[in-house]
C-alpha cells in the first residue's frame, strides 16, 4: 500500500523512546490521509485527526522532558520547544478553516502541512537534537556537543531537505491520487465481480421479469423477478402508480414513449428510469412493452414486457467507461472481447486493434504467464507488477488484478483485468529514493543509506558469526581549504579524494560519504590486523598526496578510526560511536594516522604506525621543497 509517509529507519534519531513515537505520529498521518483518498465522512476524519493532534502534544511533552536532562538552559532546548507550541496552533487554525464546501481540498492542505511539518521535525529539528544529546552522554560538554550536531547536520541534509520538501508537493498528490485509484480499483472490482445477473448480462443481456398490463380490467401482473409499477390509463390520460415512485425527472418521457407505443406511432418502447424503491435507494430500470392484443377499434387491449433492474449493470458500465483504471474482459482462450477507453489511453491500443486478439498484446514471458494462469486456476486471482510496451515500442510499468468470473475454472467463465501505469509512481519514488539515499557532489551512498546497510550487515552477520571492520575517516583540516581557495575547490578536493578512496577499497567494502570530510567505510570478512593496516596505511599515503585543483596544490592528511564487529560492539549505534572515538583519538595523536578502539590492539600497532606517519611527513615535507624550488 502506498503513504503519504513512508516510514524507514533514515527517520531514526538513535533513542529508542522518541523513534517509537515518531512511528506513531507517521502512522497517524498516513491513517488520515488513506481516510481521505477513500473519502470518508467526515466524522471519522475529524475522529483520526483529533487522536493525531493528541498524540503530538503528548508526543512534544515526551521529547521536551529527554531534551531537558541535557539542554535544559541551552538556546537549542527553547528554540525546540516553541516550535512545538506553534504546531498545533498551525494545525487548529487550518481545520478551523475548513467547511462542507471546501472539506476536500482544506484536508489534502492539512496532510500536506502535517507531512512538511514531520519531515523537518524527525529529519532535522529532531535528529539535531539526538545527536547533541548522544554527545553530551558520551562525554562532550554542551557547547562541543552542539558544534558536532550542527557539522554532522550540515551539508548534504540541507540539500536533501530542500529537495525533498520541493518534490513533496508533486509526490503527495500524485501518491494521493494513485491511493484513490485504489479505492477505485476496489469498486470496480466489485462491480465487476459479476453475479449471476452480471454474468447473464454479459452473454445474454441479463435476466428479465415479465409484466402483464390488462387495459380492459385496468390490472398489471407480474412475474417473481419483475419490478412492480402499475401502469393506468383512464379517459385517454395516462399515469403511472405502484408500489414503487419514477424519478419526476424521468416520468414524462416514460410515460411519452408508452403513450407513442399505444397511438402505433412505435413497434415498441423502450424505457431507461430511476425508481424508488422498498429501502429508500434509487434503482435503475430497463423497461421493454409491446401492444399483443387490440380491439376491433385497434385500440390497444393487453400490453406484455420486461423490467429488469439495471442498477448494477449501469454501474459497472460508469465505472468501465470513466475511470482512469485500463480494463479489459478476456474469454477462457485469453482472447480480448471488449476494453475500455482508458486501456486506449494508457496502452495506444485501439479496440479494432485488440478484440479478437489473445493477450500476447502485452508479451508475457512464459514463466510469468504460466504463473499467473497457475494462481488463477487455484485461486481465481493474480495481481502484481508487469513490465508491458505500449503501441509505439516504449515499455511501461503496470499495477495489473486479474479475476477469474463464475466459477474457477477459466473455461467455464470470464478473464476480468485492471491495470494501472504506475510508471510515474515508480520514478518519483526512485528519485526520491536517491535523494535520501545518494550523497549529491560525490555520488556516494549518504549517511541515511550507510546506516540501512550496517544495520542489514548486523542482522546478516548476526546469523553466520562472521565479523567485519568499519572505518571512519576524517580530513585533516579540510576547513581550511574551503576558507582560503573557496567551496568550489573544496567541493573538487572531495572528489578526488573519494576517488583515491575508492580505488584503495576496490570493491572489497562498501565506501558512504557520511557528512561534509567525514567518510565510512565496512570491510566485508576482514579483521586481520596486518591486512587492516596495510589498506589503511594506502588510504593514508594516497590522501596525502598533492591535489592539483586548477591553479592551486593542496596538501592535506586524513585520521581514521577503526572498529570491529561484534569485538567492539554489536549494535550499529554503538558500532558507529566507538569508531569515531577512534577517529578523534586518531586525531588527538597528531593527524596523518589511524586507531583501532581496542586499547590492546592500537597498543601493538602504535609503534609502527609512529614510523610510518614520520616517513610520511618526511615524504610531505620533500614534496614542498621540491616544488617550492622550482
Amino acid at each position: 500500500m502506498f503513504k503519504i509517509f513512508p516510514w524507514n529507519h533514515n527517520f531514526e534519531t538513535g533513542i529508542g523512546i522518541i523513534d517509537e513515537q515518531h512511528k506513531r505520529l507517521v502512522d497517524l498521518l498516513n491513517q488520515l490521509a488513506t481516510h481521505l483518498a477513500d473519502c470518508s465522512e467526515r466524522v471519522t476524519l475529524t475522529a483520526v485527526f483529533s487522536e493525531l493532534a493528541n498524540y503530538a502534544d503528548y508526543h512534544f511533552k515526551s521529547e521536551e522532558e529527554i531534551w531537558s536532562r541535557y539542554l535544559t538552559s541551552d538556546d537549542l532546548y527553547y528554540q525546540h520547544a516553541a516550535s512545538h507550541n506553534t504546531f498545533l496552533t498551525d494545525v487548529l487554525a487550518l481545520q478551523n478553516n475548513c467547511n462542507d464546501e471546501n472539506l476536500d481540498e482544506c484536508l489534502r492542505e492539512i496532510v500536506l502541512f502535517l507531512a512538511k511539518w514531520l519531515a523537518f521535525h524527525i529529519l532535522d529539528a529532531d535528529k539535531k537534537m539526538a545527536i547533541a544529546c548522544l554527545a553530551i552522554e558520551a562525554g562532550m560538554s554542551v557547547s562541543d556537543a552542539r558544534i558536532h550536531a550542527e557539522n554532522v547536520m550540515s551539508g548534504s541534509i540541507k540539500v536533501l531537505l530542500d529537495t525533498v520538501l520541493k518534490m513533496y508537493d508533486g509526490l503527495f498528490n500524485r501518491t494521493l491520487d494513485l491511493m484513490r485509484e485504489k479505492a477505485l480499483r476496489r469498486q470496480a472490482e466489485e462491480a465487476l465481480k459479476l453475479s449471476e445477473e452480471h454474468l447473464r448480462f454479459l452473454r445474454d443481456g441479463g435476466q428479465e421479469g415479465v409484466w402483464e398490463w390488462n387495459l380492459d380490467a385496468g390490472k398489471t401482473s407480474y412475474s417473481q423477478n419483475s419490478v412492480q409499477v402499475a401502469h393506468i390509463l383512464t379517459q385517454g390520460t395516462l399515469s403511472i402508480s405502484g408500489e414503487n415512485k419514477i424519478h419526476p425527472d424521468d416520468l414524462p418521457v416514460v410515460l411519452e414513449n408508452i403513450k407513442n407505443h399505444l397511438d402505433g406511432k412505435t413497434d415498441f418502447f423502450v424505457n431507461k428510469y430511476r425508481i424508488l424503491s422498498k429501502d429508500g435507494l434509487w434503482r435503475k430500470v430497463s423497461s421493454r412493452g409491446k401492444v399483443v392484443e387490440r380491439d376491433e377499434k385497434n385500440q390497444p387491449l393487453r400490453i406484455m414486457g420486461t423490467n429488469t433492474d439495471i442498477t448494477e449493470r449501469e454501474l459497472a458500465i460508469l465505472v468501465y467507461n470513466h475511470s482512469s483504471q485500463g480494463m479489459f474482459v478476456a474469454d477462457s482462450d485469453y482472447q480480448i472481447i471488449n476494453i475500455n477507453p482508458a486501456f486506449t489511453s494508457i496502452t495506444g491500443f485501439k479496440p479494432e486493434e485488440v478484440i479478437g486478439e489473445r493477450l500476447s498484446v502485452f508479451h508475457h514471458s512464459s514463466p510469468l504467464a504460466d504463473a499467473i494462469q497457475l494462481q488463477l486456476s487455484s485461486l481465481g486471482y493474480w495481481e502484481g507488477e508487469i513490465d508491458v510496451p505500449r503501441k509505439s515500442g516504449e515499455r511501461y510499468t503496470a499495477y495489473f488484478t486479474f479475476r477469474l468470473v463464475k466459477g474457477s475454472d477459466l473455461a467455464d467463465g470470464y478473464l476480468v483485468a485492471l491495470f494501472t501505469d504506475i510508471s510515474q509512481i515508480k520514478k518519483a519514488a526512485q528519485q526520491l529514493w536517491e535523494q535520501m539515499n545518494v550523497d549529491q557532489l560525490t555520488q556516494l551512498p549518504n549517511r541515511h543509506q550507510f546506516n540501512n546497510h550496517l544495520q542489514d550487515e548486523i542482522n546478516k552477520y548476526e546469523h553466520t558469526k562472521a565479523k567485519f571492520s568499519l572505518l571512519i575517516i576524517d580530513l585533516d583540516q579540510f576547513k581550511s581549504i574551503n576558507d582560503g581557495l573557496g567551496y568550489e575547490v573544496g567541493d573538487e578536493l572531495l572528489k578526488i579524494a573519494v576517488y583515491r578512496i575508492l580505488n584503495v577499497i576496490n570493491n572489497n567494502g562498501f565506501v558512504a560519504r557520511m557528512s561534509g570530510d567525514e567518510f565510512s567505510i565496512l570491510l566485508y570478512n576482514m579483521t586481520d590486523g596486518n591486512k587492516i593496516e596495510r589498506l589503511m596505511r594506502q588510504l593514508l599515503e594516497q590522501l596525502a598526496l598533492p591535489y592539483q585543483l586548477k591553479k592551486n596544490s593542496a596538501y592535506i592528511s586524513a585520521s581514521i578510526g577503526v572498529a570491529i564487529y561484534p569485538d567492539d560492539a554489536d549494535s550499529a549505534s554503538s558500532l558507529l560511536k566507538k569508531a569515531g572515538q577512534a577517529m578523534y583519538s586518531a586525531k588527538k595523536q597528531g593527524r596523518n594516522r589511524f586507531c583501532y578502539f581496542m586499547p590492546a590492539i592500537q597498543e601493538k600497532a602504535q609503534t609502527r604506525q609512529r614510523l610510518i606517519a614520520d616517513m610520511h611527513m618526511a615524504r610531505i615535507l620533500n614534496n614542498l621543497n621540491y616544488i617550492t624550488s622550482q
